[in-house]
């Protein structure tokens, strides 16, 4: 820490420390650095540190400012010297900035969970993962990955313990799981896969392309692109009420014409 030391009688001994930057001596209270003498001006000089060192900087001062019996307008300081102003002498004991390094917590690294016949799993829900961090090689699940949407372009898949880019490590065996849910809609499972960003979703997700007199298509909600079903995906027991909500939007969503009608 930079510290003056004044050694004038009436006021020896007293220590003045310097904050970095511009530090101002005088009589005036609102002076950083208060020195109650009759020989001092109101605002007599400034101590000026920084990284570089420590400067005096005379404020035109009535009695001056001295550095080692020179008086001086402007002039660095080193450790060992005397600086006088009007009557008081000051020992420049310091001329070190104090530098507070603020200390950072490591993040811990996350213990991997394992299935009982050894696979790896989401250390957040205990779920088959769907991507992997490509720094920190974390596994994640489809509800755990941060999804970054960018207009005109792929998406972004994104750990969310370091926040590095994931890469999808979907394969058949694992597409054919029961254990591959919707991100969207963690309760169900996910039917479909685009064959453009890899994301996989349910049939809630799904956006549909009904082509006149054509097989319609199925189309990724994240980037539009062609999905394709997932072999062997377990099928979704549908009750009578979702019955009637999928009648109900379909009808809405692909209106008939009346051309259509009159046919």
């Amino acid at each position: 820490m930079a510290t003056l030391l004044i050694k004038t009688a009436g006021l020896e001994n007293q220590a003045l420390e310097l904050r970095p930057g511009v530090n101002r001596v005088g009589r005036n209270p609102d002076s950083d650095l208060l020195i109650g003498h009759p020989s001092i001006s109101v605002n007599h000089c400034e101590f000026i540190l920084s990284a570089d060192g420590l400067v005096l900087r005379d404020c035109g001062s009535s009695s001056g400012s001295f550095v080692d019996g020179n008086a001086v307008k402007e002039a660095p300081l080193l450790a060992g010297q005397t600086v006088t102003l009007g009557n008081v002498e000051i020992y420049v004991e310091s001329t070190t900035p104090d530098v507070t390094i603020p200390q950072y917590e490591r993040s811990r690294i996350r213990s991997q969970a394992i299935s009982g016949d050894g696979k790896k799993l989401c250390v957040r829900h205990a779920r088959e993962p769907v991507y992997k961090c490509s720094h920190c090689s974390e596994y994640v699940c489809g509800q755990c990955v941060i999804v970054l949407r960018r207009a005109g372009g792929l998406p972004l898949f994104l750990c969310p313990e370091c926040k590095h880019r994931c890469d999808p490590i979907i394969n058949a065996a694992t597409l054919a799981s029961n254990e591959v849910l919707c991100p969207r809609h963690p309760d169900e499972p996910a039917e479909y896969r685009c064959t453009h960003c890899f994301e996989i979703m349910c049939d809630e997700c799904i956006n549909i392309l009904k082509l006149k007199g054509g097989v319609p298509l199925f189309l990724c909600p994240v980037c539009g692109h062609k999905c394709e079903v997932i072999q062997n995906a377990p099928p979704k027991k549908k009750g009578l009420i979702n019955f009637l909500k999928d009648t109900v939007k379909l009808r809405f969503k692909h209106p008939v014409s009346p051309k259509e009608s009159a046919k």
